[in-house]
């Protein structure tokens, strides 16, 4: 109980399915009161499905333009972040084919801590790669969701978060009000498997666990910029040197007040049957 995210971290389970879901009802059994982690998991099953606006259309898409599959994923990461507003300050995304890194709960301390001292009331902080890694604020779970809706047929989400958070279109900007979204210097998730959730194709290889993060595995507008932050490891970093020094000793030290996260890990992949996401 000395832990400063004990009992301040939630997992959402939500079944995207309906009844009959083998995976989400092993887990449910298995980690739900008395055991002792069911403080953590909020075992739900999705009460209201989005309407498609294509009619149910199939079509493949591609790396940039979403098809059904990717639609629907879509569709299910707004309804878990919808269920998930006001459980806590902070949203952690992730997908169900990725795995904290060890010591990954210490590293979103100390970097919810330092970004917050960088830059009060920063958007959002990168620190992974694709849907996965990136935190907001819990004031923003509900919009962002809206957001996701409207635009499922123009883009991928992973692809809309970015143009949210770094406000590239008068509707995200509008959001933005000119607060920072941050990134963190290393990755702090390892992908399962050589498939992405929201891409069929294989890859060759996908940045390992606290390996640096930077172009072209991230966006130009929300990777670390290592020439700007070359001896720091939150961007951007342009702040005194009484800033710099306060926000380390910060990081380092006692946690912040604050809950940290709902966690909810996302996605509608039905290949595993580990928690924290829509299966």
């Amino acid at each position: 109980d000395k832990d400063p995210l004990y009992d301040d971290v939630v997992v959402v389970v939500m079944n995207m399915h309906g009844p009959g879901h083998k995976w989400f009802d092993e887990a449910k059994a298995k980690y739900s009161h008395p055991h002792p982690q069911s403080r953590y998991l909020k075992f739900v099953e999705q009460d209201y499905k989005p309407p498609d606006p294509t009619n149910g259309k199939q079509d493949r898409g591609d790396a940039n333009h979403p098809g059904n599959r990717v639609r629907k994923q879509t569709r299910d990461i707004a309804t878990v972040l919808k269920y998930s507003a006001g459980l806590g300050d902070f949203y952690f995304f992730t997908e169900d084919d990725m795995q904290l890194c060890d010591h990954a709960l210490m590293a979103i301390q100390y970097m919810l801590n330092k970004a917050e001292w960088y830059k009060p009331n920063f958007m959002s902080i990168r620190a992974s790669y694709g849907m996965n890694g990136i935190i907001i604020r819990d004031s923003d779970v509900a919009g962002f969701s809206d957001y996701l809706l409207q635009h499922q047929e123009r883009r991928p989400p992973d692809h809309l978060v970015v143009e949210w958070f770094a406000g590239e279109k008068p509707q995200s900007a509008a959001v933005k009000a000119g607060r920072a979204h941050m990134a963190f210097r290393y990755n702090i998730l390892h992908h399962l498997g050589v498939v992405s959730t929201l891409r069929e194709q294989k890859s060759k290889s996908f940045p390992k666990c606290y390996e640096e993060l930077g172009k072209p595995t991230l966006f130009e507008v929300e990777a670390f910029d290592f020439a700007k932050c070359t001896n720091d490891d939150v961007w951007p970093c342009d702040v005194g040197a009484d800033v710099k020094t306060m926000g380390m000793a910060l990081a380092s030290g006692p946690p912040s007040p604050a809950r940290i996260l709902p966690l909810s890990l996302t996605s509608s992949s039905p290949r595993r049957s580990r928690t924290g996401n829509p299966n």
